[in-house]
């Protein structure tokens, strides 16, 4: 709903839905995502700094357990190959 409320500009909407959303679940990318722009486009620069960094540390932080997975997924399909 914070994205939806962004999108129609409704800005102030969108920082209520998007401040409970990150209060509720600080892991939630693109809600911080959301929230830096919100604050963007109301002028609060520091905030909007603050909650884009976070939204990129969880982005990092997604990539690696993405990569994670991978590796592990390719290491159990290496162990199940037959042996020649």
């Amino acid at each position: 709903m914070g994205r939806l409320k962004f999108q129609q500009k409704a800005y102030s909407q969108a920082l209520e839905l998007l401040g409970k959303a990150v209060a509720a679940d600080a892991s939630l990318r693109e809600a911080h995502y959301y929230l830096g722009m919100t604050y963007a486009r109301l002028n609060r620069k520091e905030e909007s700094k603050k909650e884009l960094e976070i939204a990129g540390l969880l982005e990092h932080e997604e990539v690696e357990r993405h990569q994670n997975m991978l590796k592990i997924i390719d290491s159990n399909q290496a162990g199940a190959q037959p042996k020649k």
